[in-house]
């Protein structure tokens, strides 16, 4: 965006605390936010709601008008049900004909610090305030939509989502996609890369659908020391392929030779052996 045309809006919003959301459903628009940190216990319309809860206002108009007569009701209760108080960052999203809300806690963050005292550090290299753990992370869970009502809700369980659909490895898949991981970063905006990597570290990638099997890997890589990727169907089980990395300071493709199955759906792992080691994506044949 390079411009704005017309005025701004003022959105009409009780108890706003920093973040919203827009999307419509059918012929209504629902304005979703996180409620303020000093309601207590807030009352409109009948509807109740607490302190960091994702609520949500409805509206023929994306525009508005927002008033607190439009007020309908919780989409997400406050996150402080697992992270000890925590704000909250939303989005409802339509997907493939369900609904879904994505929100973040600090649940990893306190469950790594208490596991192995991990520390988390700002983006001046400084020790963030390890006793609060202030790192949040991404969640998603399966939304609730009653056409008949209008409501919309979710719960803060962060069990995540059931599979709704495989992966195509035959086309080139950005090595950010995962279903899970252990020690790596993502770094880039647009063009990103997974980064960070300490030995040990690897990625899962969940219901790949290898209907035409595989003999061929081809990863696009960068490690100024060079290693070597595992890949395989299961964290501890026996390769099915290994991805030379060259040492190097340019992003690279190379081929790797499939020597294990890789047939029907399957989960698949990329475990690395050395540190620095960054991975763009990759592609099976």
């Amino acid at each position: 965006m390079i411009s704005v045309k017309g005025t701004t809006t003022t959105m009409e919003t009780p108890y706003l605390f920093e973040d919203s959301s827009l999307i419509k459903i059918g012929d209504l628009w629902y304005y979703s936010y996180c409620t303020n940190w000093q309601v207590g216990n807030g009352n409109i319309n009948g509807a109740t709601f607490g302190s960091g809860e994702i609520c949500y206002m409805t509206s023929k108009n994306p525009l508005g008008p927002w008033t607190k007569d439009n007020f309908v009701g919780r989409a997400l209760p406050s996150t402080s049900l697992v992270d000890n108080n925590g704000n909250n960052h939303h989005s409802i999203i339509y997907f493939k004909g369900k609904y879904y809300i994505a929100y973040h806690t600090r649940q990893q963050a306190i469950r790594m610090t208490k596991a192995n005292g991990y520390k988390f550090y700002n983006t001046k290299g400084e020790l963030a305030n390890s006793d609060a753990v202030n790192y949040r992370s991404t969640h998603i869970n399966e939304a609730k939509y009653d056409p008949a009502t209008g409501k919309i809700s979710a719960t803060v369980d962060m069990k995540g989502t059931s599979a709704i659909g495989t992966l195509n490895p035959y086309e080139t898949v950005q090595a950010e996609t995962m279903q899970n991981q252990a020690g790596i970063q993502i770094s880039g905006v647009g063009d990103t890369i997974v980064t960070d990597v300490n030995k040990g570290d690897w990625t899962k990638v969940a219901n790949v659908k290898f209907d035409k099997g595989a003999s061929l890997i081809t990863a696009k890589v960068r490690s100024k020391n060079g290693g070597v990727i595992k890949v395989c169907t299961k964290q501890t089980g026996d390769a099915v392929a290994y991805i030379d990395v060259p040492a190097g300071s340019e992003m690279q493709e190379v081929e790797a030779a499939v020597f294990g199955e890789l047939n029907g759906t399957t989960d698949l792992y990329f475990i690395f052996s050395a540190d620095g080691i960054e991975f763009d994506s990759w592609k099976a044949e």
